[in-house]
């Protein structure tokens, strides 16, 4: 007989909580300029984190970089200098750290399909996706 006690099954997620950085660079991509995405990446730049967005529109992608607005949606915010855009998956997302999904449910499928060779493996991606997709009526 040994004494080897049984392990603690983990009940639910937890990550330590440390005043230290990560012991890596880290840089979060949002896919999606609209409204959603617009907000997330702002609140993860405003904490010193570099943000690329992937948006649909070269227009849209330069003025973010020159004048850190966006034409469209919440035109009267400046972003912050640390939110960068670009229309190119493989830029994006080459080397995010994590990956922010912030485009309608309804327009997700066709637009994973199109970047999926672009993730890259192992990435962690956090959903913010709303809606129903209408074609199947799933989220």
């Amino acid at each position: 007989a040994t004494n080897v006690k049984p392990r603690r099954r983990a009940t639910s997620l937890s990550m330590k909580n440390s005043n230290l950085p990560p012991p890596y660079p880290v840089r979060v991509a949002v896919m999606g300029g609209g409204n959603f995405g617009i907000a997330l990446a702002t609140v993860c730049a405003r904490n010193g984190i570099p943000t690329t967005m992937l948006v649909r529109t070269e227009d849209v992608a330069e003025e973010i970089n020159k004048n850190h607005r966006h034409p469209v949606y919440m035109s009267d915010v400046t972003l912050p200098a640390n939110i960068r855009a670009t229309t190119s998956p493989a830029t994006a997302l080459s080397d995010a750290t994590y990956i922010i999904h912030a485009v309608p449910c309804q327009y997700s499928r066709v637009f994973l399909e199109g970047i999926k060779e672009h993730v890259p493996y192992g990435t962690p991606i956090l959903s913010a996706s709303k809606g129903i997709e209408t074609s199947s009526l799933g989220f």
